[in-house]
């Protein structure tokens, strides 16, 4: 971790209020130390202090906190309040939290972090905000980095204000020792509990510089509503990709468990980088009201296809398996830890 800085005594602070900016809203200063890294199908975020905070208040010093999401989040899940430190510009946290969220998840995620002023008389006053799009972030290292605190964003916010009565933290623990059994963790699932069952058929070849996924059809898929059929439709990747930039999709088949695409899902790279890729290819069910529901997946390390037979075949579905996917994501080579666990389908068999 970086040194710690020196702190301000109380007395070193001046107390005075504020100013405010054009229109009568309150400046924003100050940052947020925090890490943010993805571990065996986990983000764990670490807090660990908050600094050089503006006085919202005409006197005296406030009691800064702060509340963290991991958006989207509809139903308020990975809601978590900090508790508030009383009479500082410079809190220090040492929070750190767990969310299991599924790698194909991952990037389209956003951390988002707003300060406030706990009064116990009035409304908590904001005091900034600070939004992550962990597209955009390093999540193979904990290095812990300052972020600048902005002002409130309303797009960002959930539909409800969070309560302060959930899951308050010493300022003791420990944090960013990633995977310590001492470590407070707070834990949240966002993966499916939907059992897996049925075939992907589908043909891979390499040609004119292209990998080519032909998609023609999934067999009894799983259906997860109780009444009426799914809408599933298919996402792949090439990995490793940290930027989710070899994203393919097909069309969601409208009402059925045995959906026909006969879709292509292409990629241009060079023949040479092709052997060194893992094909992750997933089923879903396209909603509209809540979470698309996952329906299984098919991982193929294309160093085992035989590149130049366009015979399509029934791969079977298997259930998600996040860590192996982060590892081989993250690690970028098959001698980490997928080629010490190999992502195995049952055997495919020609249609």
């Amino acid at each position: 971790l970086p040194a710690e800085p020196d702190r301000h005594s109380l007395t070193d602070i001046d107390p005075t209020p504020l100013h405010e900016a054009p229109g009568g809203t309150t400046t924003i200063a100050g940052s947020a130390a925090i890490c943010v890294v993805y571990r065996a199908g986990k983000v764990v975020v670490g807090v660990r202090e908050l600094k050089e905070l503006c006085n919202p208040r005409s006197s005296g010093l406030p009691n800064p906190y702060y509340r963290l999401y991991l958006l989207p989040d509809d139903e308020h899940a990975t809601k978590r309040v900090s508790p508030s430190m009383r009479g500082t510009l410079w809190p220090a946290f040492n929070s750190q939290f767990e969310f299991e969220v599924p790698f194909d998840d991952v990037f389209d995620k956003t951390l988002w972090l707003s300060v406030w002023d706990h009064s116990g008389f009035s409304p908590d006053q904001f005091m900034g905000e600070v939004r992550l799009e962990l597209s955009r972030l390093d999540l193979r290292t904990n290095d812990l980095l300052h972020y600048t605190l902005q002002e409130r964003s309303v797009d960002c916010e959930p539909t409800a204000e969070p309560s302060r009565k959930l899951q308050r933290r010493s300022s003791h623990e420990s944090l960013f020792s990633v995977g310590s059994s001492h470590s407070a963790l707070s834990k949240v699932s966002l993966g499916s509990s939907v059992q897996i069952r049925g075939f992907l058929k589908m043909s891979i070849v390499y040609k004119s510089g292209e990998l080519q996924v032909y998609v023609d059809s999934a067999i009894n898929l799983v259906n997860p509503h109780h009444l009426g059929n799914p809408d599933p439709y298919v996402k792949a990747y090439l990995l490793p990709d940290l930027r989710k930039s070899t994203k393919r999709k097909t069309k969601a088949a409208r009402q059925t468990i045995d959906p026909k695409y006969r879709s292509t899902l292409s990629w241009a790279l060079p023949q040479d980088d092709v052997r060194s890729k893992l094909l992750h290819i997933a089923v879903y069910d396209s909603t509209k009201l809540s979470r698309n529901a996952f329906l299984g997946e098919v991982r193929l390390r294309l160093d085992t296809v035989d590149l130049d037979d366009a015979t399509s075949l029934e791969y079977a579905l298997c259930p998600r398996d996040s860590k192996v996917l982060s590892d081989f994501n993250l690690a970028g080579d098959f001698h980490g830890a997928v080629a010490a666990t190999p992502a195995a389908n049952p055997p495919a068999h020609k249609a």
